[in-house]
């Protein structure tokens, strides 16, 4: 069975979340992404982060939450639909590195990859990987 599609809509809202995450003192991130999940058959937004490592999962969420309702974000893009990732994460880490060998425009342009191996036993299906600010 084949992925559901990523919609443009949830492509301009996670767009439209990177800024006011990014900009979060509190926050650190250092990478966003869609991710799709053929488990549970659901694409997820992907938010790295320093501060998972540091403060915990709680204050992440928490201050995702607070982020995204000050923004007006939060119907947009509801907190089910986030997951936060530490930037050591060994996932997030192959994407990037296999991005940055493959795509040398990925700094300024998102790069969406499809069935892609990544080394050692990763594999993913389908994402999409926001140029980092």
């Amino acid at each position: 069975m084949a992925a559901p599609v990523l919609v443009d809509e949830d492509m301009t809202n996670g767009r439209e979340a990177i800024k006011p995450l990014a900009k979060d003192p509190f926050l650190k991130a250092t990478g966003f992404l869609w991710m799709y999940y053929p488990g549970a058959d659901e694409w997820r937004f992907m938010v790295a982060t320093s501060a998972l490592e540091t403060n915990g999962p709680m204050a992440v969420y928490r201050r995702i939450l607070t982020v995204l309702r000050k923004n007006n974000l939060l119907e947009k893009l509801p907190l089910d639909r986030i997951t936060a990732i530490g930037p050591s994460d060994k996932i997030f880490q192959r994407i990037k590195a296999f991005r940055e060998k493959r795509f040398p425009f990925h700094l300024v342009a998102d790069t969406r990859l499809a069935n892609c191996d990544l080394g050692e036993g990763f594999g993913i299906t389908n994402v999409l990987v926001y140029k980092f600010p």
